[in-house]
């Protein structure tokens, strides 16, 4: 339920903060479903996006990171 919301946020954002927090919870949902390879997805969006806080990209990271 909330992934489109999110997925809509980043869309219409030209805050680029605003848009990394949207991708990192897209992130954060896909996990909890227990889709890693979408979590993975969305957070190499977060990695890709240019000038994302650190702080999200260092979770997005981790997500990478996992098994």
């Amino acid at each position: 339920l909330a992934i489109p919301l999110y997925i809509k946020a980043d869309a219409v954002s030209k805050d680029v903060e605003v848009r990394a927090l949207a991708k990192i919870s897209i992130t954060a949902c896909h996990h909890s479903k227990g889709d890693l390879a979408s979590a993975k997805k969305a957070a190499q969006e977060v990695i890709d996006l240019k000038g994302a806080p650190e702080e999200y990209v260092k979770v997005a990271r981790q997500v990478l990171q996992m098994p």
